[in-house]
């Protein structure tokens, strides 16, 4: 028989039975050790193993404890929580539960103790005085959760054994379940037993404690009251087979609690068969799974995202127009799009390595130069650079070439570190190949217009060397005052139209390679048309045309080359005088309109045509003329006028109301905006004082002959002496002969170049001066002859004016240096 400790001060213990049922013992006893959690008994004082089952040994990984003391076994323990526990609980004869205590075990035998974690439950045992005689401990290695199944198998085992020894002892069997159920209630689990038919007759007092619940309203089916309604079905239909078929049931869904917060718990049901093996009882346990279940569910969401993501972004790129590949930080391909695929031309396996990445794409340098294995964008962008625009040839599997512009990056993780690697290659085969066709077609284009400049520069150059002997002559005609006037004149005046052709051209030239340099003062709009009527006096005098100028004297100030600015006027007096009739008015007026100024140039001349307008400030662009083309020109001047109003940031526009109506141009260009130096006087302008004044010995070489005598019997009329050569050669041995002062010297001469003679008559004449004298004259000219030492730079055909300013400015300048 069974019975509980006689005193009642003795506390609350296992139960145990009299030593008269020796039998009934030994079997409480082997159910204690075949329990499915870890068992230990130990007894008397020095707590000596008495009964150790599997799962205790296997836990604290010992097979020799049966006999020892506990602390011999574990001497390591002694003076630790865990000792004072043991001892509490053996003097004092109080249960204990202990929550993941910590206990340190060496239980892999290698000497290394490691820290382990366990939930276990300290029952007193009691003889029948109710006296302690030791203890039984039951423990769940919560360090790694495991062997919970295992112990469902063990206990349905056993308890089938139970069950079947039952029918020959009802109180042996009454006693067993008592003593189950003692068991069961020191479980850290939630546990419960049921009948065969699956109705639930004991729950632990984990499960009441979880749930909240009372035993009368868990009786039966009642338990299905803490499922999630959503989940409900499901359990019932597993649960309904597991009895019909009486396999073990196992299943993860929801439990309320008592906070009315669902958890999720792994439950596990085990059947219990007697001798025959007809299940007559069912044990199940409920184990929180919840933080687990929760991370597998949004795992598993996130993976389930992930492939939609996956999914979609597959669908994109296979439609995007470009091709994409994705490579991992091996550099092994994890995607191509439909596009890369038909860019390189090829099979490529789906996880192609970078090997065999190398040998399908074969890539080289816009340079034709190949790619070495780490030279490829994407393999770039692994190592962390970004590629923009990188212009690739790929020699595709059917043999043929294909351009790419490839954009390469590298993918990283939260922490910086590059994962893979995304390429997008544009194929741009067909714009490349426009792009060196439209190449070829501008060097072509290039070439041909180098060669038109270099064409109008010689050309300049060729028609200035006739044209300055005869200016020289003019000159030295009115010097000489040898009569002619008349014929003088008219030979004036058409040297003058054929040198502003000349000039024209070379502006053009000028403009149209961007060679223009403009020289910005601040300067009044009165003064720039007060100079461009100087310049245009002779037209419009011969015209005999009525000029009305009505121009305020000061507040129109722009920001401008004065020259330049005078000579877009000039054109446009120029133009309406010369297709105006004899005697006709041309009117000048300027005026701040809004925030810009205007200047406006109208007559009542030819006027232009409606069809004309659009195109009148086009190159080589006039109105038709009459087949004797009486009134000239090139087409030039509308042009070279709305270049140079441009680069001042102006513009012009023309109006005119039809044939025979007269035209209108008006310049807008916007105001100055700060001070500048105003504008200085013009450069040609010299002083009233005579060369004659200032001698010099002047040696003048020009391969022109005529252009060299006239321009001698000028400075010979001056006062100077001149000696002249024609080439190099003879001009040293001139030099030697007349020890000149100055130097005037045509660039272009046979034998040896302006530049050559300049330096080697420098070489032998430390104090000479250098004067250049060319038919060419941009910036570019102007400069070479700086760098070769040259003091001013004339450009032919040469005025008598511009020769003695020249002389001056040098003269000065020498006695300056003298000076200092």
């Amino acid at each position: 028989m069974t019975r509980e400790a006689a005193n009642p001060a003795a506390g609350r213990g296992i139960l145990i039975v009299d030593d008269d049922e020796p039998n009934l013992l030994a079997i409480e006893a082997t159910l204690l050790m075949q329990a499915p959690v870890a068992t230990a008994l130990v007894m008397g004082p020095q707590l000596v193993f008495e009964r150790v089952n599997p799962h205790f040994a296997r836990m604290v990984g010992r097979d020799d404890l049966l006999g020892r003391a506990y602390f011999d076994a574990f001497p390591h323990l002694v003076g630790t929580p865990v000792a004072e526990i043991l001892d509490r609980a053996y003097r004092l004869g109080e249960p204990h539960v202990s929550e993941e205590q910590e206990i340190a075990l060496d239980r892999d035998g290698h000497g290394q103790l490691e820290p382990c974690f366990f939930k276990f439950n300290l029952e007193p045992l009691r003889d029948a005085a109710g006296v302690v005689i030791g203890l039984v401990a039951v423990a769940v290695d919560v360090t790694e959760q495991v062997e919970a199944r295992r112990a469902l198998e063990r206990l349905g085992a056993e308890r089938a054994e139970l069950l079947a020894r039952e029918q020959a002892s009802r109180s042996r069997a009454e006693a067993s379940e008592r003593q189950l159920r003692v068991w069961i209630d020191t479980m850290p689990t939630l546990a419960w037993t049921a009948r065969a038919d699956g109705w639930i007759d004991f729950y632990n007092r984990r499960w009441y404690a979880y749930t909240g619940k009372t035993p009368e309203e868990m009786e039966g089916w009642d338990w299905q009251s803490v499922h999630d309604p959503a989940e409900l079905p499901h359990v019932m239909e597993a649960w309904q087979r597991s009895i019909a078929t009486g396999e073990p049931f196992e299943m993860t869904f929801p439990l309320r609690g008592a906070d009315g917060a669902y958890r999720w718990h792994l439950t596990r049901v085990e059947p219990l068969r007697d001798a025959d093996g007809r299940v007559v009882r069912w044990f199940g346990t409920n184990t929180d799974v919840d933080a687990r279940q929760r991370e597998e569910r949004a795992l598993a969401d996130a993976l389930a995202l992930e492939h939609r993501a996956q999914a979609r972004l597959t669908t994109i790129l296979d439609q995007m127009p470009v091709g994409v590949m994705i490579v991992d930080a091996t550099g092994r391909m994890t995607y191509m799009n439909l596009v890369a695929r038909e860019i390189f031309g090829g099979p490529i396996t789906q996880t192609a390595g970078p090997e065999e990445l190398d040998e399908v794409f074969k890539a080289r340098h816009r340079d034709g130069q190949p790619y070495a294995s780490g030279e490829r964008p994407v393999v770039r962008a692994l190592a962390g650079e970004v590629v923009r625009g990188e212009v690739v040839e790929l020699e595709r599997a059917d043999g043929q070439r294909a351009v790419v512009r490839v954009n390469a990056t590298p993918i990283c993780d939260d922490d910086g570190q590059v994962i893979a690697a995304v390429a997008a290659y544009d194929d741009i085969t067909d714009q490349e190949r426009l792009r060196r066709a439209t190449e070829a077609a501008r060097r072509d284009a290039e070439t041909a217009n180098q060669a038109k400049d270099d064409f109008i520069a010689m050309l300049g150059h060729e028609l200035r060397n006739p044209l300055a002997p005869i200016s020289t002559a003019l000159e030295l005609m009115a010097l000489r005052q040898t009569g002619g006037e008349k014929e003088r004149t008219v030979i004036e005046r058409q040297v003058a139209h054929l040198t502003q052709l000349v000039d024209d051209l070379l502006d053009i030239s000028r403009i149209t390679t961007g060679k223009i340099e403009l020289r910005r003062v601040r300067c009044e709009v009165a003064d720039i048309i007060n100079r461009a009527i100087e310049l245009t006096s002779p037209i419009l005098e011969s015209g005999a045309h009525e000029l009305t100028v009505d121009v305020p004297p000061t507040g129109l100030a722009i920001d401008g080359d004065l020259l330049r600015l005078a000579q877009v006027v000039a054109n446009l007096l120029s133009n309406a005088a010369k297709y105006s009739d004899p005697r006709t008015p041309i009117w000048v007026t300027a005026r701040r309109e809004d925030d810009q100024i205007a200047v406006r140039v109208r007559d009542r001349g030819i006027g232009m045509a409606p069809e004309m307008l659009p195109r009148v400030f086009d190159l080589f662009t006039q109105e038709r003329q009459a087949i004797d083309r009486s009134r000239g020109g090139l087409g030039l001047g509308l042009a070279i006028v709305r270049s140079l109003v441009h680069l001042h940031g102006g513009t012009v526009t023309a109006t005119s109301a039809g044939l025979g109506q007269g035209s209108e141009l008006v310049l807008r260009f916007p105001p100055a905006l700060q001070e500048h130096e105003p504008a200085a006087g013009d450069a040609r302008r010299i002083s009233s004082r005579r060369i004659v004044e200032l001698p010099r010995r002047i040696l003048l070489v020009d391969d022109n002959e005529d252009a060299a005598l006239m321009l001698s019997e000028m400075l010979q009329a001056l006062g100077h002496t001149i000696g002249i050569a024609h080439d190099g050669p003879s001009a040293l041995r001139r030099a030697a002969e007349l020890q000149p002062e100055v130097a005037i010297l045509d660039i272009g001469l046979p034998v040896m170049d302006g530049y050559e003679l300049g330096a080697a008559l420098r070489e032998a004449h430390a104090t000479i001066r250098l004067v250049a004298l060319t038919g060419y004259g941009d910036a570019r000219d102007r400069a070479r002859s700086e760098e070769a030492g040259f003091d001013a730079h004339l450009v032919k055909p040469v005025s008598l004016a511009h020769v003695e300013a020249t002389l001056r400015s040098i003269h000065d300048r020498a006695s300056a240096s003298s000076a200092k």
